[in-house]
């Protein structure tokens, strides 16, 4: 689910490019980049309660109570408030995103190699 939102994000935010350009063509690095870093941080900004939510299941401790997802949704609001959903969260960006532009950036430079050499 997560990737499919960062892609649905990264292809809309290419076309928003294309469409201010004069001439649509192949984007610049830096185009490429943005796009890639924007839609990596508003899939995060949308995902990233899931991760909380999921890391805390899998947490294992015998003394917990019953663990649910609404009891922990209920937990983590009661302790930190909507805050305590993203706590992380900019450490996992710094990680995160610059990996992001370089796959996407080397993806796209791929991509067009390959299509200028199909059609040559």
């Amino acid at each position: 689910m997560k990737g499919s939102l960062q892609f649905t994000f990264y292809d809309r935010i290419k076309d928003m490019h294309r469409t201010n350009q004069e001439v649509p063509s192949q984007l610049s690095t830096f185009q490429y980049v943005y796009a890639s870093a924007a839609s990596k941080v508003m899939s995060m900004l949308i995902m990233y309660p899931t991760q909380v939510i999921r890391s805390r299941l899998q947490d294992y401790n015998p003394h917990h109570e019953r663990r649910t997802i609404s009891t922990i949704c209920k937990k983590i609001y009661h302790e930190t408030g909507w805050v305590g959903f993203y706590r992380g969260i900019s450490a996992n960006m710094l990680r995160v995103v610059p990996a992001t532009c370089i796959t996407f950036v080397s993806y796209e430079g791929v991509k067009a190699a390959l299509q200028k050499k199909r059609f040559n």
